[in-house]
């Protein structure tokens, strides 16, 4: 269960980070959202790991032609409420989290910024000595546009 909430929470950190960065969000979280969601809906629904129940509460039934169609579902509404406020519930919790997690290391996201900006990419061990708090040498660096030689060419009018 710990590992599925930390999924949950890391999904959705990226839009949390967002919003601490910028004060603003994008719909480039709408993947993460949909991940998160069905994670926690699983838990929820499928796993028992939640208050609603030790209980597969969704069945697979003749209702489903090639996988599309609905669920059969063998609960009454007043459940399906309960489902939906414990996966709100769970989605709200973790994004919360990730959101102070984020805040407690904020110069750490700035770091990775910061480094985003000049190099334009990381990689793990690169974002390890970050988190460290270890500087990346000049060496380490992407090359960057201006780096590479641009061939003269000459513009027509249009």
């Amino acid at each position: 269960k710990a590992v599925l909430l930390d999924r949950i929470c890391v999904a959705l950190s990226g839009h949390a980070a967002e919003e601490i960065a910028t004060g603003q969000v994008t719909t480039g979280a709408a993947g993460d959202f949909q991940q998160a969601t069905s994670i926690a809906r699983r838990m929820v629904t499928e796993w028992g790991m939640s208050e609603v129940g030790q209980l597969a509460l969704v069945q697979d039934g003749g209702g489903r032609y090639l996988g599309y169609g609905s669920q059969r579902s063998a609960y009454s509404d007043h459940t399906a409420q309960k489902i939906d406020d414990e996966v709100s519930y769970i989605l709200n919790h973790e994004y919360s989290r990730a959101l102070a997690l984020l805040s407690e290391h904020l110069h750490v996201l700035h770091s990775l910024t910061d480094e985003l900006m000049a190099r334009e990419s990381l990689n793990s061990e690169q974002i390890a000595k970050i988190v460290k708090g270890e500087a990346l040498s000049s060496k380490e660096s992407v090359a960057i546009a201006s780096d590479f030689p641009v061939p003269s060419a000459k513009l027509k009018p249009a």
